[in-house]
């Protein structure tokens, strides 16, 4: 078995937070075969292509290892009972740690490493078999027959144990990673013994092993008849290991072992990846609503502003329903929509066992409220709710004071170590002289440095302390560098954030030290609490932006986030501004590769859909010249949709929302689009100049001119890391008052002069008329769009200087006299005279 097949509780993390499959990382061990399912026929109603092969890992959980099912049944369950063949007396067999129903829904074997963990309400030994049943139609999918009077094993005997100090009844091994003694005595004659396991002869080479709490605690008192359950430190597992037994590090001799047997095929040690502090859970309770809907799931707080919601089902029919925060003790309408995923739109889609994130409204910690709730606010209906209980204290960075011996060793010191989340720790103000040879951060288990622990990855942090995006794939393949080695070293005012290696928790070693190999000496050492005393984040918020770059467009109203999908040869872009309803955020790359300018640019346009004002639209436009989009004999020309000029659209609209006056729009395009008619292809190894734009949209969706761009040129380099912005706070503030409408009286004959000329802006045109213009505006005798009152009868002259040619938008307009204060007629597609 390799390595990697052992490296079990982050991978399974990491899974479950990026989405990648719905289950839990399988490593090898199975357990007692059971059988493997069998589909009953491969018509409609009872093929939908199930496969799976279970295994007993107790008397009363199951696991079933690659399952598949097409999810298309309306209420398909696992489904066990005693009757000879399944029928409607059996009962539903919970998924995990449910005692609740949950239906199934779609599960693909070709995820590898897929399994579910089932837990049967009675013992095995009652049942007859296993079904996926289907309760609409009363029809067995597929089952395997289980035995009469079937009988799990899951403890394995190994034998009793004695040695010149230790005695045990008995010893049996658990699963792939614990042994379990019954009725342990030790006559506590080492005043520094520890539970020990390795390979071979039983010596110093091997390693420590945990006791009940989880820690490395040396056993320094004399006990008897007790009870003890080893875990093994990770990565190993009883595979890797030939003997278990206990070790006197005092005198350096073994005071009694046990050989493991090989070839032993044993239940997986189950363990849950860590998701934070356990909040409760969406219950079903019986009532309508809640059964009309199925909503389940289970709720951590990742910290005081995240929740992370894990096997959230909810059917998706009930209008405006959200995942809902009350201050009281049961949702009410004065809550606030929590928003899903980085989205406060309604849950519109269908969820099935799917894992969701959740971060708070700015300003707002889980202890504002006292309920989170799937609630539809149309009907005011609790679909599912869980109470946040009084003086709640989520998740936090967990402080270890400060790190250094006295006297120092190599000058090391740190002011202050503090455990950031279960992977990643922060060191405060560094000292080091840099003589070290080939040191490094270094890990393990126990309470004492030695040479079996392992090497962490550090970066020195940046002066806002923002936690760097590491690359995953780097950390698991790249080894981790040593400290330096150059008799400077650090000088008191350095900050270093240090990682784990990927398949280690904080939850698993005992210190974190800097230690240096060739002399196996302890520069300093600093111990971690044991998990039962850690309420740390599982991994570190930075934002509701997560690992994107950042770049401020224009302080405190625009921001573009980017991330490189290297992959799919794209780039992920979220616009986040500071805008009302009815103005859009355009951005994307300069019409010059020397300075920011407007024409030529390659720009995303994107809006909040202005009615319900959720949800958005996003568009690829190209700049070919200053003027609105117009159309004359079948050519385009002006702001207008890639669409309109030959081009393609090339961008990928993911997600928007609104709230407290921020926008926040999400897309994808590809680097090169191979768009020839007005994209440019992003670079991510230089710096290009970009544009962008702030303004309001017409009626039918399409950009009108700017009211903010940029006042000088601007740069990114699209391929850089660790850029992060502060966000944006507060909601668009009041808007600066409309300039007074002018008025011309006019009872005698009178010559109007009528020029085109700038609109003003949001004082001038659009906010005199009240709806959105395209950049110019008509001035009457040099005042902007007056109301003009004239006297019947009276004779008036209009001379109209707007241009003679319809080419020139951007000077060109016709002039026409209405009560009207819509105008833009010959965009209609009638005309009125």
């Amino acid at each position: 078995m390799s390595q990697l097949q052992l490296l079990v509780s982050f991978v399974g993390f990491f899974l479950f937070k990026t989405g990648l499959i719905s289950g839990v990382p399988y490593n090898g061990d199975t357990g007692q075969y059971l059988g493997t399912f069998q589909g009953q026929g491969s018509s409609s109603i009872t093929g939908h292509d199930i496969a799976g092969v279970v295994y007993v890992l107790d008397a009363r959980t199951l696991l079933v290892k690659e399952f598949q099912y097409d999810g298309r049944a309306p209420d398909a369950f696992f489904w066990a009972g005693s009757s000879p063949q399944p029928d409607i007396s059996g009962e539903i067999v919970p998924l995990d740690d449910y005692d609740i129903p949950l239906k199934l829904g779609e599960y693909d074997a070709d995820e590898n490493g897929l399994y579910i963990i089932l837990r049967l309400p009675q013992d095995i030994s009652t049942y007859r078999w296993l079904s996926v049943w289907c309760q609409t139609f009363r029809v067995s999918f597929a089952q395997i027959d289980i035995p009469v009077n079937f009988q799990s094993h899951t403890r394995i005997p190994i034998s009793t144990f004695t040695g010149t100090r230790v005695r045990a009844d008995a010893v049996y091994i658990e699963n792939n990673r614990q042994i379990y003694f019954e009725n342990l005595d030790y006559d506590g004659s080492c005043n520094e013994a520890y539970y020990w396991v390795g390979q071979g002869a039983v010596d110093s080479s091997g390693y420590k092993a945990l006791d009940d709490d989880f820690r490395a605690n040396p056993l320094r008192s004399s006990f008897t008849d007790r009870d003890v359950t080893v875990t093994l430190p990770r990565p190993l597992t009883i595979h890797n290991i030939s003997y278990v037994g206990i070790w006197c590090h005092t005198t350096g001799r073994s005071l009694g072992r046990i050989t493991i047997p090989t070839q032993l095929n044993v239940p997986i040690y189950l363990e849950e990846p860590y998701l934070g502090k356990l909040l409760g859970f969406f219950n079903f309770d019986g009532s309508v609503e809640q059964n009309q809907h199925r909503v389940r799931g289970t709720i951590y707080a990742e910290d005081e502003n995240t929740l992370f919601i894990r096997d959230f089902t909810f059917d998706g029919l009930p209008l405006a329903t959200y995942i809902w925060g009350s201050p009281g003790d049961g949702p009410s309408p004065d809550g606030d929509i929590l928003p899903v995923d980085g989205s406060i739109a309604p849950l519109w889609d269908e969820y099935e066992h799917d894992y969701v994130s959740v971060r708070l409204p700015r300003g707002k910690t889980i202890n504002d409220y006292g309920s989170i709730a799937v609630y539809c606010r149309l009907a005011a209906a609790n679909f599912g709710s869980v109470t946040v209980p009084d003086n709640f204290i989520a998740p936090g960075p967990h402080d270890l004071l400060n790190l250094g011996f006295t006297p120092r060793v190599h000058n090391v010191y740190a002011r202050n170590v503090k455990i950031i989340d279960q992977h990643t720790f922060l060191f405060r103000d560094v000292s080091y002289d840099g003589n070290g040879p080939n040191a490094y951060f270094w890990v393990g288990v126990g309470n004492t440095p030695d040479e079996k622990g392992w090497k962490a990855y550090w970066q020195i942090a940046s002066d806002n302390l923002q936690v760097p995006d590491v690359d995953e794939i780097s950390r698991r393949t790249v080894d981790p560098s040593p400290i330096p080695y150059d008799g400077i070293g650090w000088d008191g005012s350095v900050d270093i954030f240090v990682w784990l290696p990927d398949w280690l928790t904080v939850f698993d070693i005992g210190y974190i030290s800097l230690w240096c190999i060739p002399f196996s000496q302890n520069f300093g050492h600093i111990d971690i609490p044991a998990p039962a005393d850690l309420n740390i984040p599982p991994y570190v918020q930075l934002n509701e932006f997560g690992n994107y770059n950042c770049e401020v467009l224009k302080r405190n109203q625009f921001h573009v986030h980017w991330r490189i999908n290297e992959e799919e040869e794209e780039i992920e872009v979220i616009l986040e501004g500071r805008i009302q309803i009815g103005e859009y955020l355009a951005f994307g790359i300069s019409g010059s590769e020397t300075e920011t300018t407007m024409i030529g640019s390659d720009v995303v346009v994107g809006f909040i859909e202005p009615i319900v004002q959720q949800g958005g639209y996003v568009t690829d436009y190209y700049l070919s010249s200053r003027e609105q989009c117009v159309t004359s004999n079948g050519n385009s020309r002006g702001a207008c949709p890639d669409d309109r000029l030959f081009g393609t659209d090339d961008v990928e609209y993911e997600y928007a929302a609104y709230y407290e006056g921020i926008a926040t729009i999400s897309y994808t395009r590809p680097l090169d689009t191979g768009d020839i008619y007005g994209d440019k292809v992003i670079p991510t190894d230089r710096d290009v100049y970009i544009a962008w734009a702030i303004g309001p949209i017409d009626e039918e969706g399409r950009v009108l001119k700017h009211h903010s761009v940029p006042t000088g040129n601007h740069r990114i380099n699209f391929g850089r890391g660790g850029s992060r912005c502060e966000i944006l706070e507060g909601g668009p503030g009041q808007p600066m008052p409309p300039w007074p409408q002018l008025l011309i009286f006019a009872d005698t004959p009178t010559t109007f002069r009528a020029t085109i000329g700038q609109s003003g802006g949001r004082r001038g045109y659009e906010g005199i008329i009240g709806q959105p213009g395209w950049g110019i505006a008509w001035y009457i005798n040099g005042l902007l769009i007056p109301v003009i009152t004239v006297k019947r009868g009276v004779t008036y002259r209009f001379e109209v200087f707007g241009g003679d040619d319809d080419q020139l938008s951007a000077s060109y307009h016709p002039f026409y006299i209405t009560n009207d204060n819509r105008g833009g007629l010959v965009k209609l597609p009638y005309r009125r005279d």
